[in-house]
């Protein structure tokens, strides 16, 4: 099996991140595939806004019902589009180009989740975001925790402190 199927069979949605941050050079990698993505007829009609701003994140993530878990992640990255000029390609156009980071993202290490359940007049004003952009995404970006082995949540036939592993 190639490396890429790999990646794409191994991505997953993570909403629990660890305080690791990202390094520059892997978010620069993760937002080059972004902005090499292919879009109708080369429009290019993206804008990707990179919010890595402890106070920020904690702001975004305290409002709404579905994104908390964007107060713990390493960056979110926000997919714009220019709904204007393109209004019948930007929203695939911006999701191709977003799927791409997710992409370079699982090959880093770096997992991601999709959220678009969030005040943007509240990301609006934060981020000093155009009216004229529309929001397709928020792409939340970090190091997931560490799942237990079975051998620490699996107990036989009575519960005990020791772990056997195998």
């Amino acid at each position: 099996m190639s490396k890429l199927v790999k990646i794409i069979l191994n991505r997953r949605s993570v909403r629990e991140f660890t305080p690791k941050p990202i390094s520059d050079c892997d978010l620069k990698k993760i937002l080059e595939c972004g902005r090499n993505a292919p879009s109708w007829h080369n429009t290019q009609p993206w804008h990707f806004l990179v919010v890595r701003d402890r106070e920020k994140l904690m702001k975004i993530g305290g409002v709404g019902e579905w994104n908390s878990y964007i107060q713990d992640c390493g960056a979110a990255v926000f997919g714009l589009g220019d709904e204007k000029n393109y209004p019948d390609t930007y929203l695939i156009d911006v999701s191709i180009a977003l799927e791409n980071m997710c992409l370079a993202a699982e090959s880093l290490g770096i997992k991601t989740c999709w959220t678009g359940s969030m005040d943007m007049r509240l990301v609006r004003k934060l981020c000093n975001i155009p009216d004229d952009l529309a929001f397709v995404c928020c792409l939340v970006l970090g190091y997931p925790f560490k799942k237990k082995t079975l051998n620490e949540v699996v107990h036989h036939e009575e519960f005990s402190e020791v772990k056997q592993e195998c």
